[in-house]
C-alpha cells in the first residue's frame, strides 16, 4: 500500500520491540529473508535485543537502536555497525 501511493523506492523500516527469546538463529534468518523480499530497507528495535551475533543476522539492513542513553551502550553499538541510534537525552561526543 506505500508503494502504491509513494512509489516503488519508498524505504520501510520495520519496528521490533520485543524478541521472542525462543526464536532459534534459523528463525531470525528466516525473518531476514521476510525482511529482504518485502524491500524492507530498516529495522527499528530496543536497543537492549541487539548483540554481535544479532547484527551477524541482519548484515545489510539498517539497524534503528532505540532509546540509547550512555555513552558505553552507544560506544558498543557503533562498534558491532549500528549506525542510527535515537536517545532520551543529549550524549556528549568524546
Amino acid at each position: 500500500m506505500i508503494r502504491k501511493y509513494f512509489g516503488k523506492d519508498a524505504q520501510i523500516v520495520a519496528v521490533l520491540e520485543k524478541l521472542n527469546k525462543k526464536a532459534s538463529k534459523k528463525d531470525w534468518q528466516i525473518f531476514y529473508q521476510k525482511l529482504k523480499s518485502a524491500n524492507i530497507y530498516g529495522l527499528s528495535i530496543y536497543y537492549k535485543n541487539i548483540n554481535l551475533e544479532f547484527k551477524k543476522i541482519f548484515p545489510d539492513i539498517k539497524i534503528f537502536a532505540w532509546t540509547v542513553d550512555d555513552q558505553k551502550t552507544l560506544n558498543f553499538l557503533e562498534q558491532i555497525g549500528v549506525e542510527n541510534v535515537t536517545s532520551n537525552k543529549l550524549i556528549p561526543t568524546q
